[in-house]
């Protein structure tokens, strides 16, 4: 055989192997995750998330900004719009609205038209209900030695209160040293025994705000108390719920527990809370 016949044979061959090869590879590297070449049902799997996504937006979208499921959350249709609408968890998150956002626009909301205190010392304002009684005195708490402001519901049973303690040491080390608090209450000599107590963090104004619930269960309670800690620039705020019941020693203590109702009124002051300018 021509030697230059040879070598147009054996590069023909090897154009074929090289052809073949390159196929094998892209088949199983390129698109071994999602399908082979010449399925034809083929759906890549960024195209699936797209349209899973835009038939959940589609699917939340068919609810009321009142009537939104948990699974979906409320925000504007676009970054610029000021109308509000039921929409999926991916699209608000992605034009940069998360459902805390909306949790502070309910929030602002059902506190229109509240009172308005403003504390220029500690540099800080909140809100309470129009029927609250705020204290006439700013005085210092003996027990602690602390400023304190307090703001009592009508009937007396509901109260506020804003203590700011001295910065001591960081936001982790104060927490450990609340967390080593006694969490009793006492009254006439006789001390509530066995709280039940829970900690959380939250955000609150881009600030980490760590959370005690105590519920009381006997005398001097029942009583729940909510206390949120927030490190200010100079000194430590703590925002202390307090809900109690009219009862004397001599009676049986009904069973507690923190309720919606009191979440969601401690909520709605706490998050008027705010640093001034």
């Amino acid at each position: 055989m021509n030697w230059r016949i040879l070598k147009i044979v054996i590069l023909f061959i090897a154009i074929i192997f090289i052809g073949y090869g390159a196929i094998v590879i892209y088949d199983n590297f390129f698109m071994g995750c999602c399908g082979t070449l010449g399925d034809e049902s083929y759906l890549p799997e960024i195209e699936s998330t797209i349209i899973q996504e835009e038939e959940t937006k589609i699917k939340c979208q068919e609810y009321t900004e009142s009537e939104c499921p948990n699974d979906c959350i409320v925000c504007p249709p676009c970054e610029a719009c000021s109308s509000l609408g039921c929409n999926s968890v991916e699209f608000c998150e992605s034009i940069g609205f998360d459902k805390d956002w909306y949790e502070m626009v309910k929030i602002q909301r059902e506190t229109v038209g509240w009172n308005i205190y403003q504390n220029e010392t500690y540099s800080y304002e909140i809100k309470y209900p129009k029927d609250w009684n705020l204290s006439k005195n700013l005085y210092k708490d003996p027990a602690k030695g602390d400023w304190l402001r307090e703001i009592q519901s009508k009937d007396r049973n509901i109260r506020f209160s804003i203590i700011v303690l001295d910065h001591i040491g960081d936001f982790n080390g104060m927490i450990e040293k609340i967390k080593d608090e006694n969490n009793v209450i006492c009254l006439a000599g006789h001390c509530s025994e066995n709280p039940m107590v829970t900690y959380n963090e939250i955000e609150l104004n881009n600030k980490k705000v760590f959370q005690r619930e105590t519920l009381h269960n006997e005398f001097p309670g029942p009583a729940v108390k909510i206390d949120s800690y927030i490190l200010g620039e100079n000194q430590f705020y703590n925002l202390e719920y307090f809900h109690d019941s009219d009862y004397s020693i001599n009676d049986t203590a009904p069973e507690w527990e923190i309720t919606s109702e009191d979440y969601d009124l401690n909520s709605r002051i706490l998050f008027s809370f705010r640093f001034l300018d």
